[in-house]
């Protein structure tokens, strides 16, 4: 497994590996024209985490590799303008649109 590679192309030899190793009911793998998709039995690859609370732990290297970041960098504000002015007492600086 070691010499297998990744693209966000074709998925290399890593998008081979998983499709030969999945099968469906009847026994057909992935590359197979007669894989029945919705009748999958064993998947070729089940990544660490998949349960979707952290999945990030087992796809986020091939997400990477496509151009995904997770998030953007802040941008801390220059300035803050106030919208209206509240009386004092009221506890709130800003209430909103007028």
């Amino acid at each position: 497994m070691a010499a297998l590679t990744w693209n966000p192309t074709d998925g290399g030899t890593f998008e081979q590996f998983i499709a030969k190793t999945t099968l469906d009911a009847n026994g057909h793998n992935g590359l197979d024209p007669e894989f029945d998709k919705n009748n999958v039995v064993r998947y070729g690859y089940h990544p660490e985490w998949s349960d979707g609370a952290i999945g990030q732990n087992g796809w986020g290297e091939l997400a990477a590799a496509n151009g995904f970041t997770l998030r953007r960098p802040f941008r801390q504000p220059h300035e803050v303008q106030l919208r209206r002015q509240v009386p004092r007492g009221h506890g709130r600086v800003d209430q909103g649109p007028d």
